[in-house]
């Protein structure tokens, strides 16, 4: 059995850092961040369905804090390293350290869209999670239709494992879809 690791406060790429969530000072540009991109983020996560409030967001932040120190989740935002802008979340998640292995979630906001920080930041986070967390397998799931995510896995190595026909309900819950599975494995 592998142990559990503890996740790191920190990771950088070329452009971006990525850091753990600090409530005190992340609020505001998270909710902001999210409130302007609600439309397209509620297309493909029901997390998002509601727009947010800044007493949630904190909460969300706060959350994700102690997911952070109990070794659940590693949420990470992302912050362009020039304007120190806020740019989105990535989430490794699921994990199951019996294995290891683990699931990324990941959402870039609007402004930010087809920049290449998605792929940037999930070759990062694939890196630190093999290396470092030594995981042996990361999958991520996505909406067979989510055109953007499913070429942007491609990009980063994730393999496509299969398409679970009819397995999951829409975002918004109102229809049936299909989730592709990709994953990276050691």
């Amino acid at each position: 059995m592998s142990a559990q690791k503890p996740g790191k406060e920190n990771l950088h790429t070329e452009r971006l850092l990525l850091r753990i969530p600090h409530p005190a000072i992340d609020t505001e540009a998270v909710y902001e961040g999210i409130l302007q991109s609600h439309r397209s983020l509620k297309a493909w996560m029901s997390a998002f369905q509601e727009p947010p409030t800044l007493a949630g967001t904190k909460e969300f932040l706060m959350e994700a804090c102690a997911q952070f120190s109990d070794k659940q989740k590693f949420r990470y935002l992302l912050f362009e390293k020039q304007s120190l802008s806020f740019v989105g979340s990535f989430v490794i998640q699921e994990i199951d350290w019996r294995v290891p292995r683990c699931e990324l979630g990941y959402w870039i906001l609007d402004p930010f869209q087809r920049s290449g920080y998605a792929l940037e930041a999930v070759t990062e986070i694939v890196r630190y999670s093999l290396e470092d967390l030594g995981m042996n397998r990361i999958e991520a799931w996505t909406d067979e239709r989510n055109d953007p995510s499913t070429a942007m896995l491609a990009r980063a190595g994730f393999q496509l494992d299969g398409i679970f026909k009819n397995d999951e309900r829409s975002a918004d819950g109102s229809r049936l879809i299909n989730s592709a599975v990709y994953s990276i494995t050691s």
